[in-house]
């Protein structure tokens, strides 16, 4: 590659990285905007979450009051609820989640948090007259992610839904711990008070439970009933009570684009309501003789008449102005958007005519072998003498950098490693992340010794032609030399008597392909052609390296699976 050229390629992969940097910085940014959170019943107001803002509705959907809790210092996430004096529960979290967290989170791994990310972060009692809020005296709980909460009438007693830690919990109005079940959860969503018995979305069992409340007997199934509609929606995750049953909503495997399905008491399904207007519902509250629906993609709120499936849109001054305000902070970030995935465009559009002005040639010969097929091994062509008497031997285009692009996997690992001491006292509370970041570096360790010895087996491994004969020399230095009938080969290998050698991919080979197809192909005319199974049996019975190693790493990964989903 001359300078020019490697000139074009660093600029090619500088304006790649750049244009997918952007595009990674606007998920961020879109991922920070507020939107609708959870509802709850409040006297004879619905209260509605909206970021860090409160907004409470009469029945008609008319605002009636609106809270910034910003501006009390407070970050609210998650779920919230009221006491009975009217006082506000709620979880502030003073920083965002770590990258650790969104990783715990993407890889839907079981918390085992016990500290908050700050000093801060805990459960908080505000009395919303004197817009003052105080973190809850014996509160010891610090949900990692998502939680329900559910305050019992009367007495103030506190259910609480870690959902990533797979726990259930009963707390005194103060936050202590009265009772914990986390051993018959899988990710417990939202919790349902109806006619004093408490019910729960147990997600991934894809169920409704009925729990005892008693301490002694906390968590323990009264009642459950399957909550699927297909196979793709079967994860309930949100309940409403209704005077004929009970409104679950049932999502995809991603939480997403979720059904809703009434279920009378006893589990039995009685009607599926569609909405239109909403295309992925995140929280749905009963209240008032109608079903109160928010979306999670659109900044949404629906009132819907739960029996004509008629649907009114609620948008007080507040909940409008966040909404539009949302809207219009999404329009700018998808510019940007679109300004990286056209970044993208012209690199690609750039490094073809960089490629073509450049180093025309190669890139013909390349435009060329993408469009043919595979060449036939066996119909390549009559033999030609090589015109000498030793041994002419096929060049092989292995290059340096080759091994450097092995080693990555190595360096990459260490840099993991390196991260996660870094980070450690902040990891320390997350175990989980630590264990699977560790396996990940070792995985990344183990990639880095089969690549480099898949590559040493290439790069020592010759290939050679003398007369009408091949001459096979394995990376381990055994030697031989055959013809006609003695060969067999496959689009990926040659063997002869005990020795293979690769010749990779047909549309990308270890070896010149002009000189495969003018030395090499013409003289396995009279060879034995195999097939995949034949092929794989020799490669075993020699150990070679190029089934061996994916084998290994095969076997490392399902393993690697089968912790992580007992672990989960």
């Amino acid at each position: 590659m001359k300078g020019r050229s490697r000139f074009a390629a660093v600029m090619i992969v500088a304006f790649s990285v750049l244009a997918l940097g952007l595009y990674l910085w606007v998920g961020a940014k879109r991922a920070q905007l507020p939107g609708y959170g959870f509802m709850h019943e409040d006297g004879q107001q619905l209260a509605v979450n909206f970021g860090s803002h409160i907004v409470w509705l009469d029945a008609a959907g008319r605002e009636q009051a609106a809270i910034d809790l910003a501006e009390l210092d407070i970050v609210p996430v998650g779920d919230f609820g009221f006491f009975s004096d009217g006082d506000l529960l709620l979880y502030h979290r003073a920083e965002r989640l770590s990258f650790w967290d969104n990783l715990a989170a993407f890889l839907r791994l079981r918390s085992t948090r016990t500290s908050g990310a700050s000093s801060e972060d805990g459960f908080y009692r505000c009395e919303l007259a004197l817009e003052r809020c105080q973190p809850l005296a014996q509160s010891e709980q610090y949900p990692a992610r998502s939680f329900r909460l559910l305050l019992e009438p009367a007495s103030d007693i506190i259910y609480l839904a870690d959902t990533a830690s797979h726990a259930l919990y009963k707390l005194s109005p103060e936050g202590r711990e009265l009772a914990k079940n986390d051993r018959d959860f899988r990710f417990p969503n939202q919790l349902l008070w109806h006619k004093g018995d408490v019910w729960l979305a147990d997600t991934n069992h894809h169920r409704v439970v009925r729990v005892a409340t008693a301490t002694d007997q906390f968590g323990r199934e009264r009642q459950a009933f399957t909550a699927r509609l297909n196979g793709e929606y079967r994860w309930p995750h949100q309940l409403a009570a209704d005077g004929d049953g009970m409104w679950v909503l049932i999502g995809n495997s991603a939480m997403a684009e979720g059904r809703l399905q009434l279920y009378s008491w006893a589990g039995e399904p009685l009607t599926a309501l569609v909405l239109s207007g909403l295309t992925d519902p995140l929280a749905i509250y009963s209240w008032s003789k109608h079903l109160w629906v928010n979306d999670f993609a659109e900044p949404i709120l629906l009132k819907v008449e739960p029996k004509t499936g008629v649907t009114e849109r609620v948008e007080s001054p507040t909940l409008a102005r966040l909404s539009a305000q949302v809207r219009h902070d999404k329009h700018y970030l998808r510019r940007f958007e679109w300004l990286a995935i056209g970044l993208f465009g012209c690199v690609l559009f750039g490094g073809f005519a960089a490629a073509w002005i450049l180093e025309k040639d190669q890139t013909r010969r390349r435009l060329k072998t993408l469009g043919e097929s595979a060449v036939d091994m066996s119909s390549a062509g009559e033999i030609e003498p090589t015109g000498q008497r030793d041994i002419m031997w096929i060049a092989s285009r292995i290059k340096w950098y080759h091994w450097w692009l092995a080693r990555s996997c190595w360096v990459m690992a260490a840099a993991m490693l390196v991260i996660l001491g870094v980070n450690y006292r902040s990891l320390i509370s997350m175990p989980s992340i630590v264990w699977v970041s560790v396996g990940t570096a070792a995985f990344m360790a183990m990639a880095g010794v089969m690549a480099t010895q898949l590559l040493a087996s290439i790069a020592g491994a010759k290939l050679g032609v003398i007369g009408e004969s091949l001459v096979l020399v394995s990376a381990k230095g055994a030697r031989t030399i055959a013809r006609g009938t003695d060969l067999a080969y496959s689009p990926q290998f040659i063997f002869a008597e005990g020795v293979a050698v690769a010749l990779g991919n047909p549309q990308m080979r270890f070896w010149d392909e002009q000189a495969l197809q003018r030395w090499v192909y013409p003289r396995l005319k009279a060879a034995q052609k195999l097939t995949g199974a034949q092929q794989t049996k020799r490669l075993w019975r020699l150990r070679h390296p190029q089934l061996m190693w994916p084998v290994a790493l095969g076997a490392v990964m399902v393993l690697a699976a089968l912790a992580l989903k007992l672990y989960t």
